[in-house]
């Protein structure tokens, strides 16, 4: 019986995490960040087919699928491998979205890591719009995907903040994914359309689009300078000094096309 997913994505955690526990590595130690290192696994258990050598650059995971390139943040480095890559071969950006969050707090000093708490933040889509937008020229090419793994996992931060407490303006450590809650893949234009916030008024504002998003101000300025670059938003006009927005319906997008 072909195994699922999720059963998949356990047995390269347990690769990557389970290995170095057995060899007692910290937290934080590894070469390779712990994520970076199990959505490689995940992707492709053989470890022959990782940091394969393209032309001057070097693919994440190179297989029978094509090129897969995994990328935490900084989306917009990639454009010089993609006017590379694309030209020879289909390239998938998988990018993991932490639906399910611990926080643990390591101290600098002791190395004492205290006891995990639940992040109230749920990853979703809209948290990209700082990063797609950096990729808008590139979406809808027809031979480069999108793959959203949204993960349960533990992100360990040290204790060496700005703050009173030394949580504010704190450094990262790693983040350890211990399950796969699900997939989003997405590759036609038509498929971000996923990334349009639910409930927006008919006639809506930046502020309005930053509630429903849950976004930053950065976030939903990037958020609506995205959709409208896809053609899934409108400016209709203005309300003082805001500029109003509508939604684009399918219907009108393919007559556009």
């Amino acid at each position: 019986m072909e195994m699922t997913k999720e059963e998949r994505f356990g047995i390269a955690c347990e690769k990557v995490i389970g290995k170095h526990a057995r060899q007692n590595d910290c937290v934080g130690t590894l070469g390779e960040k712990t994520l970076h290192a199990v959505l490689k696994h995940y992707l492709e258990p053989d470890a022959e087919k990782h940091e394969i050598k393209c032309g001057s650059y070097f693919a994440d995971v190179l297989n029978e699928d094509g090129i897969f390139e995994i990328q935490t943040r900084n989306f917009g480095k990639l454009r010089p491998k993609l006017d590379y890559f694309l030209g020879f071969s289909d390239v998938t950006i998988v990018h993991p979205i932490p639906k399910l969050k611990y926080v643990c707090w390591v101290n600098g000093e002791t190395g004492e890591i205290a006891e995990k708490r639940k992040s109230p933040k749920k990853g979703n889509l809209c948290d990209l719009y700082r990063e797609m937008v950096g990729l808008k020229n590139y979406i809808g090419h027809p031979r480069l995907h999108f793959l959203f793994l949204e993960l349960e996992l533990v992100e360990y931060k040290l204790l060496d903040g700005w703050s009173k407490d030394k949580k504010k303006g704190s450094t990262k450590i790693d983040r350890i994914p211990s399950a796969l809650l699900g997939e989003i893949r997405l590759s036609e234009k038509e498929d971000f359309r996923m990334m349009i916030p639910e409930g927006l008024p008919e006639r809506f504002m930046t502020k309005d689009f930053k509630k429903k998003a849950h976004a930053s101000d950065k976030g939903a300025s990037a958020g609506i300078s995205l959709l409208k670059h896809l053609g899934f938003i409108r400016q209709v006009g203005k309300e003082g000094r805001a500029y109003l927005y509508e939604v684009v319906n399918r219907d009108e997008n393919c007559r556009a096309e």
